[in-house]
Order: structure tokens, then C-alpha cells, then sequence
């Protein structure tokens, strides 16, 4: 038995041709038509990766946590929790997928090399995954293939430097372009409205060009009201900015308004931070030199892959930066509390080490602002990590779920998840169910994560044949449709009864029956208003359902379930059964998010 990877269409379909036979392949990334076709007529049969259950993806889970627990107690250190890899973002690392998916590679050569003699070609593996692969073949005496350019591994090598080259001048750019501006527009506001004397409550949030309106009143996105309960209740405010947008419009913005004393990040930056901490972040770099054990396979070349990646794309750079500028911070403020955003992110953690050591008498609150589907790692600390990885004294979530989901997952002290309510979702508490209704119109939701993708491509294929049902494609503001439109098996245009809303969300779940969705909020807000709900599970071993615990008006489909079934069954429910399914969904969504109260709102303060 052979393993062979490939990567090249090419040399693919060259291998078939003088090596025919009734092989085995499994496809882990996109594959060209034609090279389909060949594997057919050389009766080379797929392979698929198992589905997962909900008992393997907690297993999953739990492994993965631990994994990166262990990796935090070997690493203890700034240039450690600096990275993506240690807080599990799952928009920015790609460790869990990998792991994932030599998992189960694993599993199919364990299986074949048990039944049969036959090759196995493993087609566009992530490359990430291909050393732990390689490893595992030789462990267990099969031959191990590549199916690529002899000078790719020089030319690739060549390339990642040069990209890390570029990123780092980038950011350090990037970083001096910032401080310009901040400095330009309210280095003397700052001087002049600064009280020494006075100990503030920093409130760190994101910030957009919406967060300040035409009349230059501010409304965070995030904390919603709270910061005019803090100023109401007398504390010295003070509002850290991280901005998301045209930078100088938005900091033009924030010295135009006078509400509250609010600061771009960058302000306490000088010109020579992005230079200390590039020579810093390089010279410090973390070294994962020895074996990772992961369900009983070593998986150090993955692990190291994804650290990597983290230094070419200069990511750990932008986040060691935070810590910069927040012992500067702390030079000249006084800091009583210091409130943030709660993703578990390295920036939070850059800043939460600054005050341990720069202000250890400051008050740290964490809050957990969103949705914790159980795809966010990043909310669960694991067992051996916990005592020395960077949190806040206190995790303030939004409801009694999240509480619940964060403390089924991770291992916190005693009373360091507590409820409080939900800032940035005051408007769902005003939204009622509509009388149902059938206009065959159809929501479908999508996220700002490039994989949406195959959300469009499966309802497309499922409604082509099907014009008495419209179909409203409601887009992220981060994402539009132009950054997918290439990775789309049908052109859109082409479907009269498809189209791409422009409306107000509001409007679009007013005229829509029910949702499709994958890992869009948005799926809260159509429960809210007695909207069924359709959850496209696209077989990721961990959910990124923002509702996988609630079954109740919701429905869930995969690339094979027929859609049209499905939606027809929601229309010819009856309505006992529906509103009674309402009636739990309202109940769970209760629970979720807390109503904004005296009371709640004094846990950011006491």
C-alpha cells in the first residue's frame, strides 16, 4: 500500500495514466473537473470523511483545548499568548480544521491499509498536514508519495520569506500612519481634558464609522449603553478606541465629538514601539522543537506550520503591539477599572498583561459580548492552563447559555463567569413574532467568513429547478458578494427568483418566511420574530451554529438533505405544533440573553 499526495493537477493526472487501477482517493480542497473524470475512468473510488456525531465533536473539543493547554504551560510567556494559535480564534488559526482533517486521514489509511492492498492518493491536503501525514506512513511501514514540483519546497520557502518580509514593514507602516493621525487630531484635546489626579474607568472597544452618528453622538456597538450608565453613575470615563474603517475619517470623528473623553489606541504609541516590538516578537520567537502527542499521534509539524504562518503574515506582531501601548497608558492615566470585549483574543490578553504588572491594583472585567457557538475554543481555557493564562478577574457573559456553554467547555475559578445582559442586543428585546405567513420567500444569511460559500452554492443547486420559491441572499457588510463570487458553481443572474438584498435586516425578516443560515447572529433575530430557522451543517467537526444546543424551530440540513423537503414540511406544519415550537424557541432565547437592567448593568461597576 502506497500513500500519495498531490497538489498538481498535472502530474495527477500523469500518475493515472501509467498507474491505473482500482485505487481509493479522498479530496481535501477543490479539484478540477477534468481530474474527476480520470479518477471515474481509472475506477479509483472516493473516499468520504466520516460525519460527526455530537459525542465525537466534544471529544474533539476537549482534545484540542487540552492540546493547546499543554502548549501553554510548555510555553508560558508574552511571546506565547501573543499568538492566535494559543487563544483559538477560529477565524484566524486554522489548527483545529487540520487536526481535524489528519485525523481523519489517519483513520482512512489505518482502515485501508487494515482491508485492503490498494494506494490511497490524498488530493490538496492543507500542507500543514502533510509532514504529521508523512510521519504517521513511516511509523507504520507505507509508502509515503508526493505528487509535486521538485523545486516547490525552494520556491515556497523563498516566498514566505518575502512575505514575512512585506507583512512586517507593513504593519510597522501601517503603525506609524496611525500614530500620525491620533497625534494630529488629538494629542492637545487629550493633554487638555486629561486629570491627572483622577483614577478612570477605560473602557476598550471597537470602534466604526457608525459609532458616532451625523450629530457626533457616540454609540458604542459593542457596550451599547454602558457608557453613559458609567458616566452616569460618576465615573471618570474614558473610552480606548481600536478603529475598524478609514482610519482618519473615523478619528476625525471621535475629536469632533464631545460626549466623552474617547482615544484611538494609537495615541500612546511612539514611533519607535513597532520597531522594539518587531525586534522583540523575532528575537524571542517561540521554539516548538519537541513531540505533541494529539489523540496518540504526533502532530509537532502541524503545530509548527501554524506558528508559521502567525510570523509570516506578521499577525503576532500586531497583537504584541497592545501591549506597547498600554503600558504607556498606564504611564500617565490612572486606571481604576479597565473593561473589555471578551474573545479570549491576544490583543486582550497583550493588554490584561500590561496592567498585571504595570497596575496590579486595577480592576479587570472581561465581557463576553456575542454568540459562544461551540466552534469558539476561544471562550474554553483548558485545565493545564488555567492560573497562568491571561484573563480577566471577572467574565461578565450576556445571558444564562453562554454562562453554561463556557463552563461545560473550560475550567474557570469560581465565580469567574458571571451573567450579566445583553448591550449590544437591547433592540431584540423589541421585536415580537409576526402571524405566519407564506410568500415562498426565503432569508438566506450569510457570514463575513469566506467559506459561506458552499451555503451558496448548495441552496443555488437546491431551488435551480424550483422558480415558485425567491430566494433573498442577505450578505455581511465584511464580505459582499464580488470575494465569493469566484468559488460559485452557478451564476446568479441567471435565476430570476434569486436576488441580493439591499434592504435594512429589519425588512428582509419582515418579507422572509424563514432562514437559512450557517453561522450568522442573524438566525437569533428570525427566532425572535417566530421565524423558522434552517441550519446548513457543511460537516465541520465543530459547530459553528450559534444555536446548535436549541432544536426548537429549527431545522438542519447538510449538502445532501433535499431543501425543497424540507421547507415544504415547515409550511405544512400546523400551527399547534408551531406555535408551541415558538414558544420554546422564545423561552431558550430568554435564557441566552438577558434583558438590560439596574441591576445587571452595576456588575460593571461593583
Amino acid at each position: 500500500m502506497a500513500v500519495i499526495v498531490s497538489w498538481d493537477n498535472k502530474k495527477l493526472q500523469r500518475h493515472l495514466k501509467h498507474c491505473p487501477g482500482n485505487g481509493y482517493y479522498v479530496c481535501l480542497g477543490e479539484m478540477e473537473e477534468n481530474t474527476r473524470q480520470l479518477l471515474e475512468e481509472c475506477a479509483v473510488k472516493e473516499l468520504k470523511i466520516d460525519d460527526y456525531d455530537a459525542s465525537s465533536s466534544d471529544r474533539f473539543l476537549q482534545s484540542y483545548i487540552d492540546l493547546i493547554g499543554q502548549l501553554g504551560q510548555r510555553h508560558n510567556s508574552i511571546y506565547w499568548w501573543a499568538t492566535f494559535t494559543a487563544s483559538k480564534n477560529r477565524f484566524a488559526s486554522k489548527l483545529s480544521t487540520n487536526l481535524s482533517l489528519f485525523c481523519s486521514v489517519t483513520k482512512l489509511i489505518s482502515t485501508l491499509k487494515a482491508n485492503s492492498e490498494k494506494d490511497m492518493l490524498v488530493i490538496n491536503p492543507p500542507r500543514e498536514i502533510c509532514g504529521s501525514i508523512k510521519e504517521y506512513c513511516v511509523a507504520g511501514s507505507i509508502d509515503f508519495r508526493l505528487l509535486c514540483n521538485r523545486l516547490y519546497g525552494l520556491l515556497e520557502s523563498t516566498r514566505q520569506i518575502g512575505q514575512q518580509i512585506v507583512n512586517t514593514i507593513f504593519v510597522i507602516l501601517d503603525s506609524w500612519h496611525k500614530i500620525y493621525v491620533a497625534n494630529r487630531y488629538l494629542k492637545k484635546r487629550f493633554a487638555g481634558e486629561l486629570q491627572r489626579q483622577n483614577r478612570y474607568y477605560v473602557l476598550r472597544s471597537w470602534f466604526y464609522s457608525s459609532s458616532i452618528n451625523e450629530n457626533n453622538e457616540y454609540r458604542d456597538s459593542f457596550f451599547g449603553t454602558l457608557p453613559d450608565y458609567l458616566v452616569r453613575k460618576g465615573k471618570n470615563l474614558m473610552v480606548i478606541a481600536g478603529v475598524i474603517g478609514d482610519y482618519k475619517s473615523i478619528v476625525r470623528k471621535i475629536a469632533n465629538n464631545g460626549s466623552c473623553l474617547i482615544v484611538p489606541q494609537e495615541l500612546f504609541l511612539g514611533y519607535m514601539d513597532p520597531l522594539k516590538a518587531v525586534l522583540d516578537i523575532y528575537g524571542n520567537r517561540i521554539k516548538i522543537g519537541r513531540k505533541i502527542d494529539f489523540n496518540g499521534f504526533n502532530v509537532l509539524s502541524i503545530v509548527k506550520a501554524e506558528m508559521d504562518k502567525e510570523f509570516r503574515n506578521a499577525e503576532i506582531l500586531e497583537n504584541y503591539i497592545y501591549y506597547y501601548w498600554m503600558r504607556r497608558l498606564l504611564d500617565i492615566v490612572n486606571v481604576d477599572a479597565f473593561t473589555t470585549t471578551c474573545e479570549n483574543n491576544p490583543w486582550e490578553r497583550m493588554c490584561i498583561m500590561a496592567l498585571r504588572q504595570y497596575s496590579p491594583m486595577t480592576r479587570i472585567a472581561g465581557y463576553q459580548h456575542t454568540v459562544v457557538p461551540q466552534a469558539s475554543a476561544n471562550m474554553f481555557v483548558s485545565k493545564y492552563e488555567s492560573g497562568i493564562v491571561p484573563l480577566p478577574d471577572r467574565i461578565l457573559t450576556v445571558g444564562e447559555i453562554t454562562k453554561r456553554i463556557m463552563e461545560k467547555y473550560g475550567v474557570f475559578e469560581k465565580n469567574k463567569v458571571q451573567e450579566s445582559c445583553a448591550l449590544r442586543f437591547e433592540y431584540l428585546f423589541n421585536i415580537h413574532p409576526k402571524p405566519r405567513n407564506r410568500s415562498n420567500c426565503i432569508l438566506v444569511a450569510l457570514e463575513g467568513v469566506f467559506e459561506v460559500y458552499h451555503l451558496v452554492n448548495y441552496v443555488l443547486r437546491e431551488i435551480r429547478s424550483h422558480p415558485d420559491y425567491r430566494i433573498r441572499i442577505r450578505t455581511h457588510p465584511a464580505l459582499p458578494l464580488s470575494g465569493i463570487i469566484q468559488k460559485l458553481d452557478y451564476n446568479i443572474e441567471s435565476f430570476p427568483h434569486v436576488s441580493v438584498s439591499n434592504a435594512s435586516l429589519e425588512r428582509d425578516l419582515d418579507e422572509s418566511d424563514m432562514v437559512i443560515y450557517w453561522g450568522s447572529t442573524v438566525s437569533l433575530e428570525a427566532l425572535m420574530m417566530g421565524k423558522p430557522i434552517i441550519h446548513f451543517n457543511s460537516g465541520d467537526i465543530l459547530s459553528y451554529d450559534p444555536l446548535f444546543e436549541c432544536s426548537h424551530l429549527k431545522w438542519v440540513v447538510t449538502k445532501n438533505t433535499n431543501l425543497i423537503e424540507v421547507v415544504d414540511g415547515i409550511y405544512n406544519m400546523n400551527d399547534k405544533e408551531f406555535y408551541l415550537q415558538l414558544k420554546h424557541a422564545r423561552k431558550y432565547l430568554d435564557a441566552y440573553f438577558y434583558r438590560i437592567t439596574e441591576t445587571r448593568l452595576a456588575k460593571f461597576i461593583n
